[in-house]
């Protein structure tokens, strides 16, 4: 997967910039029906999610990919410790 130049963006970043990054990608999103069969049709489709602990001192970030006859093909948890506590 190669990433678009257009949107990269340092990670290391005040909460003013990242505001700011996050108003420039939404801008980007295309909102379209897919197809649910056919050549464009999506093979697979990914859940993703994060969790925080009370004091926002930890976080689970999940992900869960699956097949179009909804087979879980792959999932994980990752426990991290935010950049950022709120």
């Amino acid at each position: 997967m190669r990433t678009d130049p257009s949107i990269a963006h340092p990670w290391d970043v005040d909460d003013e910039k990242a505001r700011d990054i996050q108003r420039a990608l939404a801008g980007r999103v295309r909102l379209e029906p897919l197809p649910a069969e056919g050549d464009r049709a999506p093979r697979l489709a990914a859940g993703v999610d994060v969790g925080y602990s009370r004091d926002g001192t930890r976080a689970w970030a999940a992900v869960v990919v699956m097949d179009r006859a909804f087979r879980v093909l792959e999932k994980t948890v990752v426990p991290t410790e935010p950049d950022r506590h709120y």
